[in-house]
């Protein structure tokens, strides 16, 4: 079967944005609903990314410019009632990992459609959304959940790393040089800050979070999926201490 590129969308199910539950005939949530698609054929790949540019639409379309936390550029979680009408929660999972997450899925979106104009519409929410990430970074380089939650996780930091990396490679499929080599910057930052402040050499094992120590490996979540995030966003193993492991 022949395919025609992977687009991985953040919080998006293609077939169905909203889950049952006894309240609300769904919640859309914004970073948990994660897939990816492939079309098969040119029809599928045509409405697929159609949903993907509604999708993404939607999102910038729901930007909070503050938040209830002074935050320009996040986005609630929705629910859905039976009659369609979708209801803002008022809360969000985080802060830096929806953004990242967001503008991956702008470059998977660009060199799936090589849509530019579609693209460079977005731009003004797109840079928006790429400062909800910087309204948490720390001092030493990495971003907390969330402005009430001052907590640097391992898996949202390296989705940051990787939401900025996509950034400045879309920025400069666009042409935007000056944008690209300031967000390229920003990303080589975050690269440094993870493989310094989240790997523990001791123990060859990313840590849950910066306070935390080494893994429990005998649980999955979060100690042992905290293995798996930097391996699904390709952080580069080389960017890691010696004593890591490829």
């Amino acid at each position: 079967m022949k395919t025609f590129g992977k687009i991985s969308a953040n919080g998006m199910n293609m077939k169905n944005l909203a889950t049952p539950d006894s309240e609300y005939r769904g919640l859309i949530g914004l970073l948990h609903g994660n897939v990816s698609v492939a079309a098969s054929n040119q029809t599928q790949r045509v409405e697929i990314l159609r949903a993907v540019q509604r999708w993404i639409s939607w999102y910038l379309s729901h930007l909070n410019r503050p938040d209830k936390l002074g935050v320009d550029g996040t986005v609630y979680d929705y629910k859905v009632d039976a009659g369609g009408e979708e209801r803002s929660t008022g809360s969000y999972d985080s802060s830096d990992s929806y953004a990242a997450t967001l503008l991956s899925l702008v470059k998977e979106f660009h060199a799936a459609s090589d849509d530019a104009g579609a693209v460079r519409g977005w731009g003004d929410g797109l840079r928006v959304v790429a400062g909800a990430i910087n309204a948490t970074m720390r001092r030493d380089g990495l971003t907390n959940a969330k402005q009430d939650y001052p907590i640097a996780f391992t898996e949202d930091n390296v989705e940051v790393w990787a939401g900025l990396s996509d950034y400045a490679e879309l920025s400069r499929s666009i042409g935007d040089v000056r944008q690209a080599a300031a967000i390229q910057a920003s990303a080589d930052a975050s690269l440094t800050a993870i493989s310094r402040e989240l790997w523990r050499e001791s123990s060859a094992d990313w840590t849950v979070n910066s306070g935390a120590g080494a893994a429990n490996w005998s649980k999955f979540y979060p100690d042992a999926q905290a293995q798996l995030w930097p391996a699904l966003v390709r952080f580069p193993p080389r960017a890691r201490p010696a004593a890591g492991c490829d």
